[in-house]
């Protein structure tokens, strides 16, 4: 969806650098890990059940991103390459 809202850039002579594209899919993950580890320590070290259990089920949300971008980034990368 976002390659198909860049194509009136591109049709203008610009081009998508499958390097840059990478590096930005790739950063997605790397927000991923930073997020969950901060909620790892949140929810060790807090004394606040709500606190513990709203940073766990962040946790795992980002463990579910990171899953679903495993599977979304290659097919991403192979229709940014396409698009020139």
């Amino acid at each position: 969806m976002y390659i198909a809202k860049r194509l009136p850039y591109i049709k203008c002579g610009r081009k998508l650098n499958v390097n840059h594209v990478n590096a930005a899919l790739y950063s997605l993950i790397g927000s991923a890990v930073n997020w969950m580890l901060f909620n790892i320590k949140l929810a060790c070290a807090s004394d606040v059940l709500e606190e513990k259990d709203r940073a766990a089920g962040e946790v795992n949300s980002s463990i579910m991103a990171i899953k679903k971008a495993e599977i979304l980034i290659p097919r991403l990368l192979e229709l940014s390459a396409k698009v020139k």
